[in-house]
């Protein structure tokens, strides 16, 4: 273990044309821009390891793209594919750089645009490799809530609206936890700093324009005290979170673009607090490690909320891609659980499992566990709680894409995010699979 030395670079990713936005089963294509999404990357040696974290404000990358971005990062830096974590902060306003949605095509030389400007983000990073010290923060903040509410009759509705039947709770928990790295040069100036919260960047879901939501907004925040910086945000499980707090009622029809603006500038004032405390610890010499293991998740078949596989098909039949309106919501969402049924439940033979890789990584006494799903925020918690590190932070939708890893009570309670898809097709066993090899990663990265 060696004197820490770190380099951090940004890269503007936002199209400079039309492009389709990721994060919808319907087609939007952008028509401007509300705020900019960048990647960001930061180096970190200490003379034994060198790890590289890159944040994308995109909604997913495909396994395929995860491995040949870890390849290349790798290959820039002078580190091993295992040691870069690239992960997507899950706006879902960013270019679409891949096929997300069946029979919709995306601009290919736009997407390898993109893909070079992430590598170069790891390069310039690389090459700004100086001495520094690291600083920790962490506080409670009140800006994420479970969007999975129970409603009057007992139905379980995703994110309500004032049309649909009074809340009475929500289903399950969130994680008010916000945790903060940061980098400084040894006179003080920052480097760099990471942000990991746990909350859905769905607020400017409803604007056909792209967004980096509300990790944009609190980057913009952070920049106006601390200089253009690369600022990195890093999705933790929100799989069922949401900046909305839909027990109060008036939020049910609210300015989703003001309560975006509300909750960056909560997460970048709290951010720059907890940077100015004069009480924290500032490493320079710090033990830096990785552990890795790749589990098989358990898949699952479709369930009372989906469509039987001969329904499904017929479905298509009389409603083919060709007649569709792509621009429909309710006709592309029964296309995309139809389509699904089809391709998963009708696979012959049935696929039992996934591979799904589980990571960690350790920066002195912060732990990071990293998952390729959209963690429902149980598990997060789970592994906080039993973690050997008090410092632990979860990174969810890095080094690949497996879709929403739920809990055994919503798949009983049923609605958005358990109905069976690309994006929902594993068991709940699997979340507990990543709980129980999560902690095993991090108990191994104890005795480093």
């Amino acid at each position: 273990m060696g004197k820490l030395k770190v380099g951090s670079a940004c890269q503007d990713i936002t199209p400079d044309r039309p492009a389709i936005l990721a994060g919808s089963m319907w087609v939007r294509e952008s028509t401007g821009v509300i705020n900019p999404v960048y990647t960001g990357a930061v180096v970190i040696d200490n003379g034994d390891e060198r790890l590289v974290f890159l944040s994308c404000d995109l909604c997913l990358l495909s396994d395929e793209i995860h491995d040949r971005l870890r390849r290349e990062i790798a290959g820039v830096t002078g580190t091993k594919p295992e040691l870069v974590a690239v992960s997507c902060t899950h706006t879902h306003n960013g270019p679409s750089v891949f096929r997300c949605i069946p029979d919709v095509e995306v601009d290919s030389s736009m997407s390898e645009e993109v893909f070079s400007r992430i590598v170069r983000a790891a390069t310039d990073a690389c090459s700004r490799l100086a001495p520094a010290e690291m600083g920790y923060g962490r506080r409670r903040v009140r800006a994420t809530f479970n969007r999975r509410l129970v409603v009057k009759g007992g139905k379980v509705i995703m994110s309500p609206g004032p049309q649909d039947p009074p809340v009475i709770t929500t289903e399950g928990p969130a994680d008010e936890d916000l945790q903060v790295i940061w980098f400084r040069k040894p006179t003080g100036e920052i480097i760099s700093v990471l942000i990991n919260f746990s909350a859905h960047c769905t607020l400017s879901l409803g604007e056909n324009k792209i967004s980096a939501d509300f990790p944009g907004v609190a980057r913009r925040i952070i920049r106006e005290k601390t200089g253009d910086i690369p600022v990195l945000y890093f999705q933790g499980a929100a799989g069922n979170t949401s900046p909305i707090d839909f027990t109060v009622a008036e939020n049910l029809s609210s300015d989703r673009l003001g309560i975006m603006e509300k909750t960056g500038k909560i997460l970048g004032d709290s951010v720059l607090d907890i940077i100015n405390e004069k009480t924290h610890r500032i490493c320079t010499d710090i033990t830096l490690g990785a552990s890795h293991t790749t589990i098989q998740a358990p898949a699952r078949h479709a369930g009372r909320e989906d469509l039987s596989l001969k329904d499904a098909r017929k479905y298509l039949e009389e409603h083919p891609v060709e007649k569709a309106d792509k621009t429909d919501i309710n006709t592309m969402l029964d296309r995309y659980f139809a389509e699904w049924v089809v391709r998963l439940e009708g696979a012959r033979p049935f696929r039992e499992s996934y591979p799904v890789e589980v990571s960690a990584y350790r920066l002195g006494d912060i732990a990071i566990v990293t998952v390729p799903a959209e963690l429902f925020v149980e598990y997060q918690i789970e592994i906080k709680k039993r973690s050997a590190f008090s410092k632990t932070m979860l990174w969810e939708l890095t080094n690949g894409y497996c879709g929403y890893v739920i809990t055994g009570r919503a798949l009983e309670n049923g609605c958005y995010e358990a109905r069976l898809a690309v994006s929902s097709k594993l068991s709940p066993q699997a979340g507990e699979l990543i709980v129980s090899k999560a902690l095993e990663l991090l108990k191994s990265l104890e005795r480093c």
